[in-house]
């Protein structure tokens, strides 16, 4: 089944910048800044943005 994840456009610039690997070290640790409850939401956002970008 299909699920769709609807982000603000906010959050979507902030984790793109967050995306640069000199800034952090692992996603969670941008989970944590972000006050994410589920690193999973944002595994699933950066797999999509990489997907994209290829």
């Amino acid at each position: 089944m299909a699920r769709s994840l609807k982000v603000s456009q906010k959050l979507i610039k902030t984790l793109k910048l967050a995306f640069k690997p000199s800034r952090y070290a692992r996603q969670q640790d941008i989970a944590e800044e972000l006050e994410l409850l589920c690193c999973r939401l944002l595994n699933e956002f950066f797999n999509l943005v990489i997907k994209a970008a290829t």
